[in-house]
């Protein structure tokens, strides 16, 4: 899925499935794409790219960083 998903992505994008972005939906934004077909999976697949760090996920990282 990650090959597919970079053949299909801009220069410079990053795309993410949307199982991934979920997994970090509270740290990036991201906007929904529209579903790209991957050979293997029987539907399309959800797709997001990843716009930017939320401002919470630097406090977060900031947090972890110092150990708290």
């Amino acid at each position: 899925t990650a090959s597919r998903l970079c053949a299909a992505a801009d220069p410079g994008d990053i795309l993410l499935a949307g199982n991934t972005f979920r997994q970090v939906r509270e740290l990036f934004e991201a906007a929904r794409l529209a579903p790209v077909a991957v050979k293997g999976k029987a539907k399309p697949v959800e797709v997001y790219r990843l716009l930017g760090e939320k401002h919470s996920a630097s406090d977060f990282r900031k947090t972890e960083l110092r150990g708290g």
